[in-house]
């Protein structure tokens, strides 16, 4: 079931640019691994400036929709477009170019190296790229780096790991790595950022911080895609939710009405009325 959604009328929308085109747009998307359909004919749209929730069972294809919009996986058939253009099998660094950003289930950070390199890494470089510029150290890639850095030093205070800066990255806790590979993701800003689980294993209190940094993200203007598996975090956060089953696409709408959808509850909850505490 779908419901009307509230395009370019949500208040928190804050970077609904003048059209009605989606900033992400899925349509009929097929992908089988050998007999296994993890999306089958599955078509929702994202749009502009909104948190939107992308739930589901395990093996609902969650994943598998982050893999195929981010170029790891070629999609089978269907459409993936991206700002109103198809970014279909263009590779993950071309992508990544146009504003999409990602983040993993299994923290992908470099643990040998600091937090603030970790970062670094994660920065869109404008000088540089020539070899002839990176050995001869202009005063101008100089400029950027420092520019670069002081970029990295406020994205970890925002965070909350500023104490970690020069710590390795493999000393980090669970919940600080998380924390790391979102800023890592956001270094480089995208316009549109998926998120992977982001609060799985952590404790409440990183959750709300985690919470905090997601929704301070979307009203800076960056549209978030999150899967979750943490219905209290999908009601009290997203704008609005999409429900995945066997790969298809069987709900949309605002929290309140996913909370209620019959089939969404079959499906989802094995018959349970999904319950959500007050946040």
């Amino acid at each position: 079931m779908t419901m009307t959604h509230p395009s370019g009328k949500h208040t928190n929308a804050v970077s609904q640019p003048a059209t009605n085109t989606p900033l992400l747009s899925l349509r009929e998307v097929c992908k089988a691994f050998g007999g296994v359909k993890a999306l089958d004919r599955c078509s929702f749209d994202v749009q502009w400036g909104q948190i939107t929730a992308l739930i589901g069972p395990n093996g609902a294809g969650k994943t598998t929709v982050f893999n195929v919009v981010s170029g790891l996986l070629n999609a089978d058939r269907g459409t993936v477009q991206f700002k109103g253009q198809s970014i279909q099998r263009l590779p993950p660094h071309r992508i990544a170019k146009l504003g999409v950003g990602r983040t993993f289930q299994d923290n992908r950070i470099f643990p040998q190296m600091s937090v603030l390199d970790n970062v670094l890494l994660g920065m869109r470089y404008d000088q540089g790229e020539s070899l002839t510029t990176a050995l001869a150290r202009s005063r101008v890639m100089s400029e950027e780096e420092q520019r670069h850095r002081e970029k990295a030093t406020a994205l970890l205070a925002k965070v909350g790991l500023s104490h970690k800066a020069d710590a390795l990255a493999g000393e980090l806790s669970f919940g600080q790595r998380k924390l790391l590979e979102v800023a890592k993701a956001i270094a480089a800003e995208p316009v549109f950022l998926m998120l992977d689980e982001p609060m799985a294993g952590l404790f409440p209190a990183m959750i709300e911080k985690m919470r905090r940094f997601i929704v301070e993200l979307r009203e800076t203007g960056t549209t978030v895609l999150f899967i979750e598996h943490n219905m209290n975090v999908v009601m009290n956060m997203a704008d609005w939710v999409i429900v995945l089953d066997y790969g298809k696409c069987i709900a949309e709408g605002t929290p309140a009405e996913i909370q209620n959808d019959e089939e969404v509850i079959h499906a989802y909850l094995g018959k349970r009325k999904l319950h959500v505490a007050e946040s």
